[in-house]
Order: C-alpha cells, then sequence, then structure tokens
C-alpha cells in the first residue's frame, strides 16, 4: 500500500515515504546516511532504507553524539526559560523564546496509527527524533503532570515540581541548606557566660 509520510531527522531535508523503503531523490538518500552509520559510504544512494518506526529501522538508525550533545543544550536553554519566576516573564523575552523553541521542537511529534494484534487500531505519537521526544516528555510533565521548572536555590540544579513553595531539587540540598541556617544562627547568637560548678 503506497504510503505519504514525512519525517524530518534533525537537520536533514524532509522526505517522503511513498512505499516502505523509497526515498524521493539521490540526494535526500545520501543526506539520511550520517543516521545509518552501518551504510558503506558509497552505497548511500543506492541502500534500501528500512521503513520508518519499524523495528529494523530502529535497529539501524543512530545520532551522532555531536547531534545528542547539541540536542540536550537546546533543551537545557529551554528548560532555563521556562524556569523564570512569574514576575519577571514580562520583562525577560527568554521566557517568550523558549516558549517558542519548545514549540518548534514539538512540531517534530505527529499522531501515528499502529495496527494491533486484534487486527484493531489505535493511535500513538511519534517523534523523529530524540529531541522531540524529550520535548514531548517534558510538555507532558508540564501539563498533564502540573509541574513547574524551577532553580535550585542550594546547588543552581534545574528540576520540576508540583510544589508551590518549592525551593530544593533534593532532601539533600534540603538538609545542607538547613545546616548552613543553623550554624549561621548559632554564630549570631551571643554567647553567655560560663557557668561556674557549686563548691563541693
Amino acid at each position: 500500500m503506497a504510503r505519504e509520510i514525512a519525517y524530518r531527522f534533525g537537520d536533514a531535508p524532509k522526505w517522503r515515504v511513498e512505499t516502505p523503503g523509497a526515498v524521493d531523490d539521490r540526494g535526500r538518500r545520501v543526506g539520511l546516511g550520517r543516521y545509518f552509520p552501518d551504510v558503506a559510504q558509497e552505497e548511500l544512494d543506492q541502500y534500501e532504507y528500512p521503513e520508518p518506526l519499524s523495528e529494523e529501522f530502529w535497529r539501524q538508525y543512530a545520532e551522532p553524539l555531536d547531534d545528542f550533545v547539541a540536542a540536550v543544550e537546546r533543551l537545557r536553554h529551554i528548560v532555563e526559560g521556562l524556569a523564570l519566576p512569574v514576575k519577571e516573564r514580562d520583562d525577560d523575552l527568554s521566557f517568550v523564546k523558549a516558549q517558542r523553541e519548545l514549540n518548534v521542537v514539538l512540531s517534530g511529534v505527529c499522531p501515528v496509527l499502529v495496527e494491533r494484534k486484534s487486527g484493531a487500531f489505535s493511535q500513538r505519537r511519534a517523534a523523529v527524533s530524540l529531541l522531540s521526544h524529550m520535548g514531548l516528555v517534558l510538555l507532558e510533565e508540564l501539563t498533564a503532570e502540573g509541574r513547574r521548572p524551577l532553580r535550585c536555590t542550594r546547588c543552581g540544579a534545574l528540576f520540576l515540581s508540583r510544589a508551590y513553595q518549592a525551593r530544593f531539587c533534593s532532601q539533600r540540598c534540603r538538609w545542607r541548606a538547613q545546616k548552613v541556617r543553623q550554624r549561621s544562627s548559632r554564630a549570631r547568637r551571643p554567647k553567655g557566660r560560663k557557668r561556674t560548678p557549686p563548691p563541693t
């Protein structure tokens, strides 16, 4: 059965699958080569790429490490922008940029039709890259789970929380902050006179 599904891999151009394994032209075939490291350079324009989202596709597909690191950095910048306090969002463009950037990342997620073993159909969402998948997880955490991105006041790490007054990313940071406050409180406390023991 002919298929018309468009996918985009990182910075690679969009390509259309009309039949399983078929790609529009030679240039787009070669462009896909960087995601299939086991394919020899001289075979890139002739290789029958597996059907997208199939088991064989994911068995062969691999994103370069540089792409992965860049994706993580991109997602980190998005979370940093979204972590701005509500009072600062109107005066800081980084929040608006982060919101738009997340929407761009999510453009790589689309619903797909899946056939079950019973023959019935179901729907699931497919991401064209790891970055898009991580963006989808972030979206679900922020919306369905009701979490907010925050920055730990102890170590500066980013974390998600439902608690309105959350300040720490972990119990460890909470304990360390409490110890610092206790030491500071003891240091400010005036020293009392030494008590002399009663005569024996």
